[in-house]
């Protein structure tokens, strides 16, 4: 129903931390799910939260929990639903917003989505008495003291007009919110509220406004920041960190640490490879990953632990490595959680993404984990088009913002054949004659 949603433990790392009792008035900002505004009034009941959002279902939800309504109507391929909402009270046309969120899953023109789309419509009646006790579960515990269709920024504005304090989780994808709720905003009728488009980029520059107007905050974001310290960090089993950026806290940054085992070894040297190597595929702990990744991984990057983890050496010496974990949509296949070069010349990370999905590899994953394994999968964090690294040796199979999703087919070869392929695809033609070094040409 929700993305972004503040992860449980960044919320329980927070309330802990945080004076929200100091506050008294807390203003949430782009409330989402209404996670974070729930735990501030669990742990500190006697705080007032107010509630904040611009989408349609956070902001239907929020009227709700308040005892308000608004007038909304479902219009183009959702007109359907008004016959089954007509002389229904405001919450059935809450739960209907659910219910198209999902159906808008099946917006395609295709044999598929709308044989799915057709089923929604057909049992909408049944569909809808399912949601509405979704709802009120969701509603139960739900305590508010006000909420505010609008600009998050706004929402700070109101806080420091009364002296209470602003916690929000901005989005972190420019446009997010407008390509996730596109389908429904085409076919609704409601009273919109205005909001400027916001650019994650300026989050420093936010957090240095909230600072002038001295205002208590408690700010999320996955940026680390340049000239701000985070009061908390969290490290979860996603890529990406969570940051929480604070006016003051109650102590200094907590954040998970790693363990982390170092150990010797030569780097390869891109330019003395030839069309011929020796490849060793060598395992490793998940501390030695953590000291090369440390080392070679852009700094924020979290340390997630996979199910094997495994060196790339080229004539005894280390090229780079990559980690596997179970995929979490199981079936046939594997997650390559990380895959990363000592190195960005010559493109040894596109060889160090092929011998990830080689079948010497997979073989010993399928033997560990008792079913065999055909396909591997990733995700690349960029807001470009394609992934360089990636691009001629996995397929792209979907895009999100901020995020492309990979996948490949193993490699029924051996490493040496991999490391062939490599070389007259994407290294021998990157070299000039007589030429000691090139850096990569990506």
């Amino acid at each position: 129903m929700f993305t972004g949603a503040v992860p449980r433990p960044a919320v329980e790392q927070i309330t802990r931390v945080v004076p929200f009792t100091e506050w008294g008035e807390v203003f949430v900002g782009c409330s989402g799910s209404f996670r974070f505004d729930r735990a501030a009034k669990s742990v500190h009941p006697t705080v007032r939260v107010h509630s904040n959002d611009v989408s349609l279902l956070s902001c239907a939800l929020g009227t709700l929990a308040t005892g308000a309504e608004f007038p909304l109507a479902f219009t183009g391929r959702l007109a359907f639903m008004e016959e089954a909402l007509a002389g229904e009270p405001f919450a059935a046309r809450v739960a209907a917003v659910q219910l198209a969120l999902e159906m808008a899953k099946y917006r395609a023109d295709n044999q598929y989505a709308q044989e799915h789309f057709a089923h929604y419509r057909d049992a909408f009646p049944t569909f809808l008495g399912s949601a509405r006790k979704r709802l009120a579960e969701f509603l139960q515990g739900l305590d508010i003291a006000s909420f505010f269709a609008g600009d998050f920024r706004e929402q700070a504005r109101r806080a420091a007009a009364v002296g209470g304090g602003v916690a929000a989780f901005p989005p972190t994808y420019k446009g997010g919110y407008e390509r996730l709720y596109r389908f429904l905003d085409e076919n609704t009728t409601w009273e919109r509220p205005g909001y400027a488009i916001w650019d994650p980029a300026k989050i420093e520059d936010w957090l240095d406004e909230l600072d002038r107007m001295g205002v208590h905050y408690c700010v999320l974001t996955d940026r680390a920041l340049d000239h701000h310290e985070p009061v908390t960090v969290y490290r979860g089993q996603s890529n990406k960190p969570v940051f929480t950026f604070a006016d003051r806290s109650r102590s200094s940054v907590r954040r998970a640490m790693h363990r982390v085992e170092p150990f010797g070894y030569k780097p390869v040297n891109p330019a003395e490879l030839g069309p011929t190597a020796k490849v060793e595929l060598l395992k490793a702990t998940s501390a030695q990953m953590n000291f090369l990744k440390d080392a070679y991984l852009a700094k924020g990057i979290a340390h997630v632990s996979g199910i094997a983890n495994f060196l790339v050496m080229l004539d005894g010496k280390l090229a780079g490595g990559f980690i596997l974990s179970n995929d979490k949509f199981g079936g046939d296949s594997v997650y390559l959680l990380s895959d990363f070069t000592l190195s960005a010349k010559s493109r040894v990370s596109k060889l160090i993404a092929m011998l990830a999905s080689c079948e010497l590899v997979i073989r010993q994953l399928e033997i560990r984990l008792v079913h065999r394994i055909d396909c591997i999968h990733t995700t690349a964090f960029t807001d470009r088009p394609v992934s360089m690294k990636y691009r001629g040796i996995y397929d792209l199979t979907g895009r999100k913002p901020g995020m492309l999703n990979y996948a490949s087919k193993v490699r029924r070869q051996t490493p040496d054949e991999i490391y062939a392929e490599w070389w007259r695809r994407f290294a021998a033609n990157t070299r000039h004659p007589g030429e000691a070094e090139r850096t990569e040409a990506a």
